[in-house]
């Protein structure tokens, strides 16, 4: 079984879903299939649906849960959940590598991560690690004090005075 390496980001640009799902497919470097593309709801599954191709989000992203699911030639996992509330785009997007993840290839792959994200103006908070835990609904500095292996978040500079009390982690602060 693989590793699963995971990244939850709040934005407030449609666009930052495909921004993210652009990234993980380029640094697979694979060859890849979509596998499915659905829509629903809920996180209950109701109404649940599929796309015939990623063009089609756009006519549900408002109003709907869309879950995409990428498989490449070597057997890697990649998804992209996207939901909308309020205001806000809450993503997540995955990477479930079909072997253990080395400690250079994660390092490298959080440097890339950051090097392409870090002047993103969309970007509210967002955090990277492994089977990561992230629950936004009661705010981002809460999410933030609450979550389980992030190994970094990069926030907004709104939140640069807060002090944290899950000190075990790293932070960037983005300029927004």
């Amino acid at each position: 079984m693989g590793e699963l390496v995971e990244i939850s980001m709040v934005g407030k640009n449609l666009n930052l879903y495909k921004q993210l799902l652009d990234f993980l497919i380029k640094y697979t470097n694979e060859e890849y299939i979509i596998k499915s593309i659905k829509v629903m709801d809920n996180w209950k599954y109701d109404n649940i649906f599929e796309l015939s191709s990623l063009s089609e989000i756009n006519k549900y992203i408002i109003e709907k849960i869309i879950c995409i699911d990428i498989k490449t030639v070597k057997n890697k996992n990649i998804g992209e959940s996207i939901e909308s509330k309020k205001d806000m785009f809450y993503i997540e997007g995955w990477f479930n590598f079909s072997e253990e993840i080395t400690r250079h290839k994660y390092e490298n792959l959080i440097n890339n991560f950051v090097v392409n994200f870090k002047n993103n103006e969309s970007i509210n908070v967002c955090g990277i690690g492994k089977e990561i835990m992230v629950n936004y609904d009661s705010g981002i500095l809460q999410a933030i004090e609450e979550s389980h292996n992030i190994d970094l978040w990069m926030i907004s500079g709104d939140y640069s005075n807060y002090k944290f009390k899950n000190t075990d982690q790293n932070f960037i602060f983005l300029n927004n």
